[in-house]
């Protein structure tokens, strides 16, 4: 765990409040922390959006020198049980030195709790409400993991720190866009009128995403 942590508030919301103007404020906190010099930022999130806030943290923020970590716990944070104060540990760690330059979420990778998985912020999705394990990454294997003071990377591509790099930050976001889910009885009608007022649109699909 790094020897000097800075502490800010930045939002105070339950995370299923939260909307793309946070997202904007985030990135702006983690880029200033970042041409302050900081070795590595994390964010404390609740887990219900945390996987649409790395998301978009990772495209708005650009050319990143140092690793951008987010985490939470699935049980509160003052009860014996929680796995708030490992996951932070987890996190800590990560950030002040990973050989990572990317934003990640770092989280319990089994139901001990003891051990972490890092994880590519815009891969990942929520798989479960009450398992430890909350978070996976379907579509990429894990950058690495977290076992007490060490940290072991995977074979799989990550982008490495660098010293000579300065952060972008592009934080204006159009949210007027809609995610539109095919269901069965899913109509022309009901497709026009959620189009009828959005500058963009999702289309979710079933199975690799078909589409009648």
């Amino acid at each position: 765990v790094p020897g000097r942590v800075v502490y800010r508030e930045v939002v105070r919301k339950g995370s299923g409040n939260m909307n793309p103007a946070d997202w904007e404020t985030i990135a702006a906190a983690a880029h200033g922390a970042i041409q302050s010099g900081t070795d590595g930022v994390v964010v404390f999130h609740g887990t219900d959006t945390l996987a649409f806030t790395a998301g978009a943290l990772s495209f708005m923020l650009q050319r990143l020198p140092v690793p951008v970590v987010l985490t939470g716990s699935m049980r509160p944070g003052g009860g014996p049980d929680s796995d708030a104060p490992r996951n932070a540990r987890n996190a800590l760690r990560v950030a002040a030195s990973a050989d990572l330059a990317e934003v990640v979420i770092v989280f319990s990778r089994d139901e001990t709790g003891g051990h972490g998985v890092i994880l590519r912020g815009n891969r990942a999705r929520k798989q479960s409400s009450t398992a430890l394990s909350a978070f996976v990454t379907p579509n990429y294997p894990p950058l690495g993991f977290v076992d007490g003071d060490a940290i072991r990377y995977s074979k799989a591509a990550r982008t490495r720190r660098s010293v000579g790099a300065e952060a972008g930050l592009s934080a204006e976001l159009n949210p007027n866009v809609s995610l539109v889910r095919y269901h069965p009885g899913c109509t022309a009608a009901s497709v026009v009128r959620a189009l009828a007022e959005v500058d963009g649109a999702v289309v979710e699909g079933t199975g690799l995403g078909h589409l009648p």
